[in-house]
């Protein structure tokens, strides 16, 4: 028979009469004989347990296994069957077993056999192995730092009796805990990247072959750094003349370390050199007066925040301090038409700082007490106005002062008496020659404080078109004879105008003479 085959059988009676009928077919057999030992059996320790690993044998005896025999031995003659309750293993064919129960630290001998399908145990392999307990905890310190913490730790005395191997790391800083895993020979390891103030929980585990140690004692630390910067947005300087306030807000993170203060510093050469002008307390008031100041000269102001472990980057802007303006000097007042006087200043030396944005020019009548804006801004850096709209013969008091627009002192007073329009002469005749006009005429009525400084001549052969005598005459009496190419024609009719001239303003103009102020001459021709 061939082992492996599976065979049935039939049995018949033979006697002297013949063969009988056949019996009914018995079950299936299948010849076998006993399988293989199983190779490379191996057995690591572990805690109060054996862990074997091997290989399924070569020869199955013919038929399929259906499992393993795992016995012990404590002195490697007299076996026994290993209580299934202590078997752990994923099948009755799995080649990793592991045997618990065990007493560490006793040396003992295992046999694994296979058995088949036609229930034939082989013959066994045998391999010996003590069962160790897993290493002591290790001893450690976590110490924190500015967004990191470090643990160190010392190997256990007690290994167990096997070496460590990798020594396991668990972290916690609010969720569940994470694990990092580092070879024996280091004895340290960083986490980083945690979040300053919160607290971190640590625990350090040995790891044998025995598996891994009990925890150690969890050790808790709080990352700390230096504070935070404060915002920007919630920093503010305010300048006015000769100094600067600053204010700002806490940073918005402590770094984990509750805030002792604030250090001011000011630089008036862009940063390049820094003074410290106040340290401040966590609970006083984050407010800074910077004294002492340049107007016109830009000041840097520097906050950092301080706690237990440093200071913080500092955030830094920049004012410049500026007040008002000094005085205007050397204010005048001119008469310069009909009711208009032109002023004219020099700017003041000091300008508060910022540059002249324009003037502003206050006028009143000269005995009275209130003041009137003539303008409240000029616009422009311009020294000089003209002042319009004033009443002829009164006298007005003028001042003026700077704005950077922050409005200065006033300077001196000035004061002008505003000329005003004079009435129109009347003429007492005119009497032709060769070539020329002789006329005379009454001066006009004028305003109170008003003076005549001369009278403007004028002639015209068409009433559209006139020609101004020069020089213009002072008195009341003049020839009008003009050169050519503007010289009167003999037999031309002419007409003449009169006006008197009062602050440098022609005044109403009389033409011709009589009641409707028009004249038409002639000029008699006469022999050269």
């Amino acid at each position: 028979m061939t082992n492996g085959t599976p065979y049935t059988f039939t049995v018949q009676a033979v006697s002297g009469f013949g063969t009988s009928v056949a019996s009914s077919s018995s079950g299936v057999v299948i010849p076998a004989t006993a399988p293989g030992s199983p190779t490379g059996l191996t057995v690591s320790s572990r805690n109060q347990s054996l862990l074997l690993t091997f290989a399924a044998p070569s020869s199955t005896g013919g038929v399929s296994l259906s499992g393993y025999v795992i016995e012990t031995s404590g002195d490697g003659s007299t076996w026994t069957a290993v209580d299934p309750a202590n078997l752990s293993r994923a099948s009755a064919t799995a080649t990793s077993v592991t045997i618990s129960g065990l007493t560490n630290g006793s040396a003992i001998f295992v046999r694994v056999s296979a058995k088949n399908a036609a229930n034939v145990v082989g013959a066994g392999a045998v391999a010996t192995g003590t069962p160790l307990a897993p290493a002591d905890a290790p001893t450690f310190s976590a110490v924190a730092s500015d967004g990191s913490a470090k643990v160190s730790w010392i190997a256990p005395t007690n290994t167990g009796g096997a070496d460590i191997d990798t020594y396991r790391i668990l972290i916690n800083y609010g969720g569940a805990y994470e694990t990092q895993t580092v070879l024996a020979g280091v004895s340290e390891y960083t986490k980083s990247g945690l979040t300053n103030g919160v607290t971190v929980n640590f625990i350090v585990q040995s790891h044998t072959i025995a598996g891994y140690s009990t925890n150690s004692t969890p050790v808790s630390v709080t990352p700390v750094g230096v504070p935070g910067p404060i915002a920007i947005g919630t920093f503010t300087i305010a300048p006015t003349s000769g100094q600067v306030v600053a204010t700002w807000l806490p940073p918005s993170s402590n770094g984990g370390s509750a805030l002792t203060g604030y250090i001011a510093e000011a630089s008036t050469d862009f940063g390049a050199s820094w003074t410290t002008v106040a340290t401040l307390g966590a609970s006083d008031t984050r407010t800074v007066t910077i004294s002492g100041l340049t107007n016109g000269v830009a000041v840097s102001v520097r906050i950092s925040s301080v706690n237990a472990i440093g200071t913080s980057l500092g955030v830094t802007k920049q004012a410049t301090p500026s007040g008002p303006p000094g005085r205007p000097s050397g204010l005048t007042a001119t008469p310069s038409g009909v009711g208009v006087a032109t002023l004219t200043w020099s700017s003041p030396s000091d300008t508060g700082g910022l540059s002249i944005t324009g003037y502003i020019v206050q006028r009143r009548v000269q005995g009275t007490l209130t003041w009137s804006l003539a303008t409240g801004d000029t616009g422009n850096n311009g020294t000089y106005y003209s002042a319009t709209a004033l009443d002829g013969g009164v006298t007005y008091e003028f001042r003026v002062a700077a704005r950077n627009p922050i409005a200065g002192d006033y300077s001196e007073i000035a004061s002008v008496t505003a000329a005003g329009s004079a009435g129109a002469p009347s003429i007492n005749y005119i009497t032709p020659s060769n070539k020329a006009l002789a006329l005379s005429w009454n001066a006009p009525t004028v305003a109170p404080g008003v003076t005549i400084s001369g009278y403007e001549v004028g002639y015209s052969a068409d009433g559209r078109n006139w020609n101004t005598a020069s020089p213009s005459p002072s008195g009341t009496t003049y020839t009008l004879a003009p050169a050519a190419p503007n010289e009167l024609v003999n037999g031309t009719p002419y007409l003449v105008r009169i006006a008197a001239i009062v602050g440098g303003a022609s005044g109403t103009y009389f033409i011709g003479f009589g009641a409707h102020k028009w004249c038409e001459l002639h000029l008699h021709h006469s022999s050269p």
